[in-house]
């Protein structure tokens, strides 16, 4: 270090040396703060909304359950009710109710060729000009 002729000679006090040292810059915490916080509420906001989407969607899943559970009821309900109609003893009684009586003897009746092709014709199965024959 470089003193000046007063110093040399001593008539100077002579300062104390100075220790100079770097100040470290002061850490910015809003600069990694901030973002983390923005990610930490976005995250928080997404799965407050699935979790919502979530609830909604297993009140639908309720609902319909309700309205299967009600249609397999109504379909038991109804298979019931076809078999008491289908039933060989009601349809007895209705027949009867109608004034239909049980056939003593069952019988065939025999149709000519000419109303058979007729009939076939008539109701359009048959291509014209093509020759039917009977059964």
């Amino acid at each position: 270090m470089f003193r000046t002729r007063a110093q040399a000679e001593g008539n100077i006090a002579q300062p104390r040396e100075r220790h100079l040292r770097s100040i470290p810059k002061p850490r910015r915490f809003a600069s990694w703060l901030a973002p983390v916080i923005v990610v930490v509420f976005l995250a928080m906001l997404g799965i407050t909304t699935f979790q919502t989407r979530m609830a909604q969607t297993q009140v639908e899943i309720d609902q319909l359950q309700r309205k299967i559970d009600r249609a397999r009821a109504t379909k038991v309900s109804l298979e019931r009710q076809q078999a008491e109609l289908r039933s060989p003893v009601r349809l007895g009684r209705e027949a009867e109710s109608m004034g239909m009586v049980q056939a003593s003897a069952v019988g065939f009746v025999q149709v000519d060729s000419a109303t058979y092709v007729a009939a076939i014709a008539a109701s359009g199965q048959m291509e014209q000009g093509s020759s039917g024959s009977a059964p």
